[in-house]
């Protein structure tokens, strides 16, 4: 809602490149489909949308064997979007506490 205020209708632009990651308190953990449903509700309209099939690494890798500390693989897919604001939009109906129970993963 931040950002719908802030980018001005028809020029406004908002370019997103890295991990979709939410934070241990966030009361949404929604997927990159939901959340590209909620940015068109919000009157944005999607003009680029993209989901990177190679991980990215959190953590830098060294090249030298010798040095690697885990064998645990950390990393993420980058999601690519451009969204342009549209003129109004509606703002999306939160779901019923019943169907809320959906999102809650």
């Amino acid at each position: 809602a931040i950002l719908t205020n802030l980018l001005k209708p028809m020029t406004g632009v908002w370019v997103f490149v890295g991990p979709l990651q939410w934070h241990g308190n966030a009361h949404l953990h929604i997927s990159a489909d939901e959340l590209k449903d909620l940015l068109i509700g919000f009157g944005f309209q999607i003009r680029l949308w993209s989901i990177d099939t190679t991980p990215v690494d959190y953590r830098s890798v060294d090249p030298d064997p010798s040095k690697v500390r885990s064998t645990k693989f950390e990393g993420y897919q980058v999601l690519r979007f451009v969204a342009v604001k549209k003129r109004g939009g509606r703002i999306p109906i939160f779901p019923s506490h019943e169907e809320q129970s959906h999102f809650d993963h």
